[in-house]
């Protein structure tokens, strides 16, 4: 059986959160607004609805990468149009996972984190990904081709896929376009996406600030086992609880969506 959950948390030097989560019964999908563009906190959350909607109308059958990505900018400019917004407020970061064929899938266009808890004793792993010169290729730029234009003469857009494992951390892939991971759904009991904000971590120590590694952030989040009802904000609360004694805050908004198979 599936169950799926999701958290979110405003970070304190936002006004306004602009990350939106969504759980379907057997898929998630995160949004994560970029600070430096307006009204992506309306943005984020047309993004990640109108991926929601498209995966509960496809049932069974989600597109490849590049298929899927297009289908949704598409249909969440129309969206935002009808809103009088313009396409920059879809400036923002979109993941989702999926079961499909026995497997579990991730997509993610922009930058975030996966954790993978894994069964039978093996390691869990934490998946990063990120772009050169921290210039996420969101998917907004696909329907402006001036803007894309600009985009690669002023950026790479290379995407960095990094896997941390235990203390060892391995480059996986660069390219601009591998942001797919696959799992086979009998190695797994959860996968959890992770807005950027999670690198947002601090502490005060002799008047500086001290950022704290997402790795060690990410583990608190998942110290509380994986279960039914609405476990990811149930691991959150007791992790905030921890990070509160330590006197540990965050500057950007956090999101979680978690998905658990429950053997």
């Amino acid at each position: 059986m599936i169950h799926t959950d999701w958290f979110l948390k405003q970070g304190s030097t936002h006004m306004i959160c602009q990350d939106y989560v969504f759980a379907g019964d057997t898929y998630t999908v995160l949004a994560d607004g970029c600070s430096g563009s307006k009204f992506t906190d309306f943005g984020s959350r047309i993004l990640c609805m109108t991926a929601a909607n498209h995966i509960e109308r496809l049932r069974g059958y989600i597109p490849d990468y590049n298929t899927f990505g297009s289908q949704i900018i598409s249909a969440a400019c129309i969206n935002a149009s009808s809103m009088s917004l313009p396409s920059r407020a879809l400036d923002a970061t979109l993941m989702i996972s999926f079961i499909q064929n026995g497997k579990v899938i991730v997509y993610c266009y922009g930058d975030g984190y996966v954790i993978v808890e894994r069964v039978h004793g093996y390691e869990n792993s934490i998946y990063s990904f990120s772009y050169e010169d921290n210039a996420p290729l969101y998917l907004s730029y696909r329907i402006d081709p001036l803007r894309l234009k600009s985009y690669y003469k002023e950026f790479s857009g290379k995407l960095s896929v990094n896997e941390l494992m235990g203390n060892r951390e391995l480059i996986i892939a660069m390219s601009s376009d591998m942001c797919r991971l696959e799992f086979d759904i009998d190695l797994i009991s959860s996968i959890t996406l992770f807005s950027d904000g999670v690198s947002s971590f601090q502490t005060k120590e002799n008047g500086r600030y001290k950022d704290i590694p997402c790795e060690e952030i990410i583990n608190t989040f998942i110290e509380l086992p994986p279960g039914k009802g609405e476990f990811t904000k149930r691991r959150t609360n007791v992790a905030y609880r921890q990070f509160d004694k330590l006197g540990m805050t965050h500057y950007d908004d956090v999101s979680l969506a978690g998905l658990y198979i429950e053997e």
